[in-house]
């Protein structure tokens, strides 16, 4: 009887654990595998979200490296051809200059001769005034009515004479 008894015992356990475990299997079927499978669905999406991270840093950790390494030859490319434009700047700044500095001396040149032809015909003008001037006084004084009577005469003979030799030629 012992071991009926102890069969016996044996036998409810035995059948709770199987409808335990039957009603967990169906449990998980129903719901678990769906919640299981989503979870899944959720860490499976944020691994591959986390992989195309990590890929687009390492992308950028590359480039940035790529630029670090290449900074010396970049920036040594940069100062040669900013040299390069500051010598043409440089030449384009002394030919305007020289362009500047022809038309600056043509123009003064040009203002000087004005400037004397304007002097010199002042000058002369005045010369001319004042010899008229010297000579009208000279006259009054040094010459007689008698020497202008002759003056006059001479000088209507000269032009009667230039006239006849114009008009004979």
């Amino acid at each position: 009887m012992s071991q009926t008894a102890s069969l016996a015992s044996l036998t409810l356990p035995a059948i709770n654990a199987v409808i335990y475990g039957g009603l967990l299997t169906f449990l998980y079927r129903k719901y678990g595998k769906n919640i299981l499978a989503s979870r899944s669905n959720k860490v499976r999406g944020t691994i591959e979200s986390a992989a195309q991270e990590l890929h687009a840093a390492q992308e950028r950790y590359e480039h940035q490296a790529d630029l670090l390494n290449n900074f010396d030859a970049e920036r040594k490319r940069i100062e040669a051809i900013l040299e390069e434009e500051g010598k043409r700047i440089a030449e384009r700044i002394l030919e305007d200059a020289q362009v500047d500095a022809e038309r600056i001396a043509a123009e003064t040149k040009r203002q000087i001769s004005r400037e004397y032809a304007l002097t010199e015909r002042s000058l002369k003008q005045e010369a001319a005034r004042m010899a008229t001037a010297l000579l009208r006084s000279r006259l009054k004084t040094e010459f007689s009515a008698e020497d202008d009577k002759q003056l006059r005469a001479r000088v209507i003979e000269s032009l009667a004479a230039e006239l006849e030799i114009g008009a004979k030629a």
